[in-house]
């Protein structure tokens, strides 16, 4: 079975723990590993470190999901970041369901700078210069050799989360204006209640009263 919601981020916001809760559900089957990082190819070497390369691959995470299984899921939190993750998820997927968690974001920079450090992805100790850091960084300089990523340490564009989030709210809404019955199935009944004719309205129930 291919995978039909997916949480998408953001980083440090409680994702492996929602996920955790998910996967001990008997109708939901979650991936193993949490993050595949394989719809955000334009995070090549997260791809890499994931080793999961081809969609043969990739749907081999999910073979030993079951029809009992009503929610097949993965939680890879760059997808959020990506610009082309969603985009292809939902070529893959028109019906695929997104959960995205966020919290504030000056705490979540600081959780993240940490959890870099924890990595290796960053090897400045001290926050504040690893935030003035961020434009020479952004030019290739000081980027330490075990990050994968050197995107990764560019903490103010991940904690800013509106125009990622206005960018995915807007092509979130274009999908259902074209696809309106997968994701608003009442309306199929609508259509044919309105194709039916009108529906009759039965007369006000008698009171007993007198006037």
């Amino acid at each position: 079975m291919d995978p039909n919601f997916f949480i998408i981020g953001a980083a440090k916001c409680g994702t492996s723990a929602l996920s955790a809760y998910l996967a001990e559900h008997p109708e939901i089957y979650f991936s193993v590993p949490k993050e595949t990082n394989f719809w955000c190819t334009d995070y090549a070497g997260l791809r890499d470190l994931a080793k999961i390369q081809s969609l043969y691959q990739y749907r081999s995470l999910f073979a030993a999901a079951r029809p009992e299984h009503r929610a097949v899921g993965e939680g890879s939190v760059n997808y959020f970041r990506s610009e082309v993750a969603v985009g292809k998820i939902r070529q893959f997927n028109p019906a695929a369901r997104f959960i995205l968690m966020l919290r504030n974001p000056v705490d979540m920079v600081y959780s993240m700078h940490q959890e870099r450090l924890f990595q290796f992805y960053d090897d400045v100790k001290d926050f504040e210069t690893a935030w003035n850091l961020q434009d020479d960084r952004l030019e290739g300089r000081h980027i330490p050799a075990r990050c994968v990523q050197p995107e990764l340490l560019q903490y103010g564009r991940m904690g800013r989360y509106a125009d990622r989030l206005e960018e995915f709210l807007r092509g979130y809404f274009e999908v259902m204006e074209q696809n309106p019955q997968v994701y608003f199935p009442s309306l199929s009944y609508l259509d044919r209640a309105s194709a039916a004719g009108p529906v009759p309205v039965p007369p006000p129930a008698h009171t007993g009263t007198h006037g």
